[in-house]
């Protein structure tokens, strides 16, 4: 009977059959065809950079393409790496690589060491060094002639064939790309499609950021979001979420020198290495579509399971999308379990180590439960005050201890020492006894409004058909040396349930209604 009313409400939100999306036109800046990737799991910050290639493609970026670019081949690989010794530019120029050869043999012939030097677009330079001392430099550069200067530059990259640096770069225009002529870029255990910029962003050290066109990015964050084993009808579901993502993250990472991370601060990205033929195929489906509510793309936030029910945008961060709305979970049956036991001593200790002073940790209480049954506020009671956490903070708090990171918020405290009732319930008409001790009750209907019933023990659901009732505030306080907590879920619980989405699939139902079941009120959109 349940499943049967979860059915008919599921109907009448989204449309069974085919996919109908409309097509738009939007400007680059409000879709990305182009994605930059910081790289940081492995090449954030570090000195060097290396590429497994033997024979690898250098150039700059211009107008989104590789551009004056030369082949360069190796035995062995190349190192990209800076430095920070002082250079002399020679003042002698040439608008190509090429056309440099004879000024860099002439350089070496009388006995310098030159290297070829990107200056500008179409701008190739000679540079000579490097010396560790400025004076070094500026006597050389007297040596050579007038025209030749010293430079120091936080922005110079080498290009080396072992221990011999081959090339450099040193322009305020652009910093160097890199790929195999094959398309794909190998960069020890990893590998990449399209081209890796390596570039001193921050004026440091180096770091390398992956240039690809948003549905190649896709081919490697799919299958690192969601198990390429899962039905296909939900891995399209991820591709359209992950790819809308993308459009409204785009950006977040700006100060660092690229749009993305490749971490779960952005979204899972490994690259060619963990591409799969299913994912690729759900992604070549369901190419240029995303989400859209009043024709802007969504924040399409996905988590791995919700335990039951989705949560609402401001029960996590601040504000309240109208299509980010608690729903319950219908098909999610494989989504984790959880219990983690805390001993008051080590509570204790971390909340020092925080620098949160209320006395002797007295209790634990939890309070302010949501209607998707997720916990609000979370107390430390102490002999001379308290200190309260709210809404994500509540995962992450426990982050330095063994097990780190809570899985979810939506628990509850098993041997309590002192507790009220909770409830809820998911109906589509009739009525439905609840004890008056639940009052006040968050009712959410089936739009997805939501509001508040008090002081009545029985109520009638209206035509447009009631889908959740829980208690307002639940309060659980344990008061003893430990305290265990029993949870269901992982993530933060709002936008997509992916174990939700594949049991849909799992069910009949196609990626379009899977993606207008969890994001309220949406469109797909073609680009």
């Amino acid at each position: 009977m349940l499943k049967k009313m979860f059915t008919l409400f599921i109907s009448a939100i989204v449309t069974a059959g085919s996919l109908s999306i409309g097509t738009v036109n939007v400007s680059a800046a409000e879709f990305m065809t182009t994605v930059r990737v910081g790289l940081e799991a492995k090449f954030a910050g570090v000195e060097t950079v290396q590429f497994s290639d033997k024979v690898l493609t250098a150039g700059y970026e211009r107008s989104g393409e590789l551009a004056d670019y030369t082949v360069l081949n190796s035995q062995a690989g190349f190192t990209v790496g800076y430095s920070n010794q002082y250079f002399v530019n020679t003042g002698t120029y040439a608008p190509s690589l090429d056309l440099l050869g004879a000024s860099l043999s002439a350089y070496k012939n009388a006995g310098y060491t030159a290297r070829p030097c990107f200056s500008a677009p179409f701008l190739w330079t000679v540079y000579i060094g490097g010396f560790s001392s400025a004076n070094e430099a500026i006597n050389t550069a007297a040596a050579i002639g007038t025209s030749a200067s010293a430079v120091y530059s936080k922005r110079l990259i080498t290009i080396s064939d072992g221990s011999d640096i081959v090339m450099m770069f040193d322009s305020t225009d652009a910093f160097p790309q890199f790929c195999s002529p094959d398309g794909i870029t190998a960069m020890g255990v990893r590998k990449y499609r399209g081209r890796i910029e390596c570039g001193r962003y921050t004026g440091q050290n180096l770091t390398a950021v992956n240039v690809i066109s948003t549905e190649k990015y896709l081919y490697g964050v799919v299958p690192s979001e969601m198990p390429s084993s899962w039905e296909l009808e939900a891995l399209k579901a991820q591709a359209v979420s992950a790819r809308t993502y993308t459009q409204t993250r785009k950006g977040v990472h700006a100060a660092q020198g690229y749009d993305l991370c490749d971490g779960v601060h952005c979204q899972m990205y490994l690259g060619v290495t963990n591409e799969s033929a299913n994912a690729t195929l759900a992604v070549d489906a369901t190419q240029g579509i995303i989400a859209v509510y009043n024709g802007k793309a969504i924040m399409a936030t996905y988590c791995a399971s919700s335990g039951g029910y989705t949560d609402s945008s401001e029960n996590v961060w601040t504000e309240a999308l109208p299509y980010l709305r608690s729903v319950p979970d219908l098909y999610e049956t494989t989504g984790k379990t959880w219990t983690r036991t805390f001993a008051l001593n080590d509570i204790s200790t971390l909340l020092t180590a925080k620098q949160i002073k209320i006395g002797t940790l007295l209790s634990v209480k939890l309070s302010e439960i949501s209607a998707s049954g997720r916990v609000q506020k979370l107390t430390f009671v102490g002999s001379s005050g308290s200190h309260t956490i709210a809404k994500e903070e509540i995962r992450t708090f426990f982050s330095s201890l063994p097990g780190g990171s809570l899985e979810s918020r939506n628990f509850v405290m098993t041997d309590a020492s002192t507790s009220s009732s909770s409830a809820q319930y998911f109906i589509s008409n009739g009525t439905q006894n609840v004890s008056s001790a639940l009052a006040p009750l968050y009712v959410q209907n089936a739009a997805g409004s939501q509001g508040t019933l008090s002081g009545s023990s029985i109520f009638a659901v209206n035509s447009a058909g009631i889908v959740a009732v829980s208690s307002a505030a639940v309060v659980m306080e344990s008061t003893g040396a430990t305290f265990t907590l029993a949870g269901k879920g992982s993530g933060h619980g709002v936008g997509m349930s992916q174990h939700g989405a594949n049991g849909f699939a799992k069910n009949g139902y196609m990626f379009d209604q899977i993606l207008k079941y969890y994001y309220t009120g949406i469109e797909l959109e073609q680009h």
